[in-house]
C-alpha cells in the first residue's frame, strides 16, 4: 500500500503537478478529474439501484 513519505511529500504528486503548470491548471486538472470519477461512481450506483 502506498504511504506518503516521513516528512509528508509526495514526490509524485509534486512532478504531475509541475507536469501540467501547477498552479490554477493544476486544480482545474485535479476538478475535471474528480468529476469524471465521481460521476463514474453515480452511474455504477445508479445501474446497482433495485429498480
Amino acid at each position: 500500500m502506498w504511504q506518503p513519505a516521513p516528512d509528508g511529500s509526495t514526490p509524485l504528486l509534486e512532478r504531475a503537478l509541475a507536469a501540467v503548470g501547477g498552479g490554477r491548471r493544476a486544480d482545474a486538472a485535479f476538478d475535471l478529474a474528480l468529476t469524471g470519477f465521481l460521476d463514474h461512481v453515480r452511474s455504477i450506483a445508479a445501474s446497482a439501484a433495485p429498480a
